[in-house]
């Protein structure tokens, strides 16, 4: 038995309800989908870092495995000595508002 279709207006005002604007530049096909992907996941705090993993409890510590004082959460993913000698290599430098710096630099490169 096929699962009756939503009402338009179900979709419209599902749509009306997410209007924010960092949804524009996450799902903007000038990035590549894996970007976008990367983007949407980061946004939500759904990455794979150990706090989420352990909050899911698919492993044993939320701390970083470097830094085992830290933490290892959306902030830490960022600001980690590790990861700050990629985003240096990358040219980002890492703060909260990643996402805006990502899209920033993908659209002045003209990545389609």
């Amino acid at each position: 038995m096929a699962c009756p279709s939503p009402p338009r207006g179900a979709y419209e005002a599902l749509g009306s309800q997410l209007t924010d604007p960092c949804m524009d530049s996450i799902w903007s096909p000038r990035v590549p989908s894996r970007v976008g992907v990367f983007g949407w996941l980061f946004y939500l705090d759904q990455l794979n870092t150990r706090a989420n993993l352990h909050r899911k409890t698919l492993v044993d510590s939320s701390t970083c495995a470097r830094f085992s004082a830290a933490v290892e959460d959306r902030a830490h993913f960022l600001g980690c000595t590790s990861s700050c000698v990629v985003w240096d290599a990358l040219g980002f430098q890492p703060t909260y508002s990643l996402i805006s710096s990502l899209w920033t630099a993908l659209n002045t490169t003209g990545l389609s």
